[in-house]
């Protein structure tokens, strides 16, 4: 089974995405809600086979919490879940994101999502 970190600003998204993740046999190994949480979360937690992340947070954004992320853990994948188009400036920055998904997602989004991992 694998393990997974979310870190969404939105309890529905982060809800929604819990729901497919555990559907689709992944356990999760905690969940934040902007980048002071998931900062303490990756702390505290157990390393995840992989991190659900979104771009915009109440205090940072997804770029500033991967590079935090990368520095405990190097190349721990991700998998972007965000509203918003990333620029490809924005991902030039993020060089361990194996999948980019525009919300709505859907259980066939996340599961190859999880499967490319």
């Amino acid at each position: 089974m694998k393990k997974v970190i979310i870190c969404d600003d939105s309890r529905v998204s982060a809800l929604a995405i819990q729901h497919f993740m555990t559907k689709n046999d992944v356990y999760i190994e905690g969940t934040a809600f902007g980048q002071k949480e998931f900062e303490k979360l990756i702390d505290t937690s157990e390393k995840p086979d992989f991190v659900s992340m979104d771009m915009v947070l109440p205090d940072g954004d997804g770029i500033q919490c991967c590079q935090k992320l990368w520095e405990k853990w190097s190349n721990l994948p991700v998998i972007f879940i965000t509203k918003d188009k990333i620029s490809d400036d924005q991902k030039s920055q993020l060089a361990h994101v194996k999948k980019y998904l525009l919300k709505p997602i859907t259980n066939d989004t996340i599961l190859e999502a999880i499967t490319s991992i």
